[in-house]
C-alpha cells in the first residue's frame, strides 16, 4: 500500500480520498491536502496523478517564469543554498 502519486509507503501517513466518480484513492497526507483543497475534486485515478504528479522529477520549475537570461541570472545570485531535482536535504 503506497501513495498513488508519489510513491510513500509509510502507512502511519497514507489516507483515502474520494475523487469525482467516486472512486477512492490512497495518498499520503501531503496529496490528501491538496486534493482537499482543489475545486473540483479530480474526476479520476489519471486525472488525480496527471494534476498532482511529483513536481521533484520536473526540471526546475521557475523556467516559465524567466522571460529573459537577465532575470534568470538576478534569481539565481540572490538565492542561497539552492538546490537541484536530484539533492536532498537529511534531517536529524
Amino acid at each position: 500500500m503506497c501513495c498513488v502519486i508519489c510513491s510513500f509507503a509509510d502507512a502511519r501517513g497514507l489516507t483515502t480520498v474520494t475523487l469525482g466518480d467516486g472512486s477512492h484513492a490512497i495518498v499520503c497526507g501531503s496529496h490528501a491536502l491538496m486534493v482537499t483543497r482543489r475545486t473540483p475534486v479530480p474526476a479520476s485515478l489519471d486525472v488525480l496523478r496527471a494534476t498532482f504528479g511529483d513536481r521533484r522529477r520536473r526540471q526546475d520549475r521557475r523556467d516559465h517564469l524567466y522571460q529573459c537570461e537577465t532575470a534568470r541570472m538576478l534569481a539565481d545570485a540572490f538565492t542561497l543554498n539552492r538546490r537541484t531535482g536530484r539533492e536532498r536535504r537529511v534531517t536529524g
